[in-house]
């Protein structure tokens, strides 16, 4: 058996990139063998207390001076794998990534992400062309994406089936949504505001809208949405992720006729590119980061 690992780092966007990854890599390799069996396998791997704010260029550097792949990460470490493949997205998998690649260097290592450090640790790293300078050549082992890896597929939305009602109400419908606070953006709600305000002026009452908003959110930001889109739109479903319901996101891109977001997450706003559907970026001007 194939022993594929994934690391992940707790924050739902860079998991969902690394798992989206794997998957793909599993579907390939059925296609080209399907008797090839593969274990897929995911490891949250914390930081010592002495790292946390160590950068990644340091990190690296550091470990592979002192001959310790595994340097500045606490258990449980993934000491039990003897992975074939391993993929990391996100600051805290940097150093883990490349590590596990020094302790095992039959291992085919993948970054997602520019890691802000030297590439050729990494057999490969797929990441966004916004990450590079424009001019700048790109190393042969990078793969520069237009947006983020996603599992938002036609067959993915296809696939996606519920009972809930909304999901039988007539076109048009909108989908909103909402993520919160990145290094070039707030959210507030002078912005939740105004996002309300320009959903008003640009769609009758009788719209049906379907909101969701994440982890990110400001909790004053999902107060007002909670409070002022009831008042302003006569069908509305609002997904906050409390409900015991399961997360209709995927059926959210499936039923709407268009798809609305905010600036903050590139993966989210791939995620809506991703089903073809016309898309509209609230406040990208106010954006202070590249964005698709």
């Amino acid at each position: 058996m194939r022993q594929l690992l994934v690391l992940g780092n707790g924050a739902a966007g860079a998991e969902k990139q690394a798992l989206a990854l794997a998957s793909q890599l599993c579907a390939a390799v059925k296609r080209l063998d399907n008797n090839t069996s593969i274990g897929v396998a995911m490891a949250r791997v914390p930081y010592t207390p002495a790292f946390v704010h160590v950068p990644p260029a340091v990190h690296v550097r550091a470990a592979k001076w002192l001959r310790r792949p595994l340097l500045g990460y606490a258990p449980p470490l993934p000491t039990q794998y003897s992975p074939d493949v391993v993929i990391g997205c996100g600051r805290s998998t940097v150093a883990l990534c490349a590590g596990l690649k020094l302790l095992h260097p039959r291992t085919f290592n993948i970054q997602i992400q520019h890691p802000r450090v030297d590439v050729r640790y990494f057999d490969a790293v797929v990441a966004p062309q916004h990450d590079f300078s424009a001019g700048t050549a790109i190393p042969r082992n990078v793969i520069p994406t237009l947006g983020t890896i996603t599992d938002v597929t036609p067959e993915a939305l296809e696939g996606w089936h519920s009972d809930a009602p909304w999901t039988r109400w007539p076109t048009p419908v909108v989908a909103v949504l909402v993520g919160g606070n990145c290094r070039g953006y707030t959210l507030d709600t002078d912005r939740a505001r105004e996002l309300v305000a320009q959903l008003q002026a640009q769609l009758p009452p009788s719209v049906a809208l379907l909101v969701t908003y994440s982890r990110r959110t400001p909790a004053a930001v999902q107060a007002y949405l909670r409070d002022a889109l009831p008042k302003a739109f006569n069908r509305l479903y609002l997904y906050g992720g409390a409900s015991s319901d399961a997360n209709p996101f995927l059926g959210f891109l499936k039923h709407a006729t268009i798809i609305v977001t905010t600036p903050d997450s590139i993966s989210m706003t791939t995620e809506a590119l991703s089903t073809g559907k016309p898309v509209i970026v609230f406040d990208a001007r106010r954006c202070t980061v590249r964005t698709l």
